[in-house]
């Protein structure tokens, strides 16, 4: 037992690398990454393996990743992602289409700055995932890159069975201005989630200011208060004194929320105008 916990002690002490690897040290931490049973012990292994970053270390971590424990696997790929090394590459590959969700949602997470070719096809194919947190992780991963497969694969994403994936397709190409994304967010205006409508507006009035006016005044109608309450507030960020008459109208509806808000709205445009002595 003293044995047991002097190496897990051991282990955690080089994983923080307060210690000097040396070659029994080296056969003691594969010696715990692949025999031992408790998981964290075999992690700060491979944390203290991480450090000698060696071509043995690297055989180690791979083989390591083909263990039977799923959860260590997705565990696992998440430290070694730190390595920039083809077997490492192909190691993580696997883990994006493991037969585990889990590992397969680890392992795009663990990817989502590494902006390996290879590694960016296989979240892209993730986007057709099975599971719903392994697509919505996909996207997330997708929306800190911007060449014309992703782009392509987050519109893709737009069409999505699940309002979560819908919507992080939304915020991952409000980043991206292009007519091509404008106009495809522009089409979730009339999506059956009011959050994904509400959010689109607010990705069109970043992404275009001027299409966000006409796109607004139209969402006025929307049955939704939260989406009628963000198109006055976009109409008084960028309306004209042409908007007001519509905004007036208004100012009679039935909900104090909404003609508090395009009191403001009005009040705004009053403003602006004003100062560009447009009044």
């Amino acid at each position: 037992m003293k044995e047991v916990l002097a190496l897990t002690n051991d282990t955690a002490t080089l994983a923080k690398g307060f210690l000097t690897p040396s070659p029994d040290t080296m056969e003691s931490m594969a010696n715990s990454l692949l025999e031992e049973f408790d998981i964290e012990t075999r992690l700060s292994a491979a944390r203290a393996l991480l450090r000698m970053n060696n071509s043995e270390v690297i055989e180690l971590l791979t083989k390591a990743m083909e263990d039977e424990n799923y959860i260590f696997r997705a565990k696992l790929v998440k430290i070694i992602s730190k390595l920039n090394y083809a077997q490492i590459t192909n190691a993580i590959i696997k883990a994006i289409n493991d037969e585990d969700s889990y590992v397969r949602k680890s392992a795009i997470e663990a990817s989502k700055k590494n902006y390996d070719p290879k590694i960016t096809a296989a979240i892209i194919q993730s986007i057709n995932d099975d599971e719903i947190n392994v697509r919505e992780s996909a996207v997330i991963a997708l929306g800190s890159r911007c060449d014309e497969e992703v782009i392509e694969a987050l519109i893709t994403a737009l069409a999505d069975p699940h309002w979560s994936v819908r919507m992080e397709a939304v915020e991952a190409l409000s980043k991206i201005n292009s007519p091509r994304v404008i106009e495809s967010i522009s089409k979730m205006l009339n999506d059956k989630d009011s959050e994904i409508r509400r959010s689109a507006l607010v990705a069109i009035g970043n992404l275009d200011p001027e299409k966000i006016i006409p796109e607004a005044t139209k969402a006025l109608k929307d049955p939704d208060l939260s989406v009628q309450s963000e198109s006055l507030y976009l109409l008084g960020k960028n309306g004209n004194l042409a908007t007001i008459s519509t905004l007036e109208d208004l100012l009679h509806h039935g909900s104090e929320m909404i003609k508090k808000e395009a009191s403001r709205a009005i009040a705004r445009i009053r403003e602006r105008a004003a100062a560009r002595n447009e009044v």
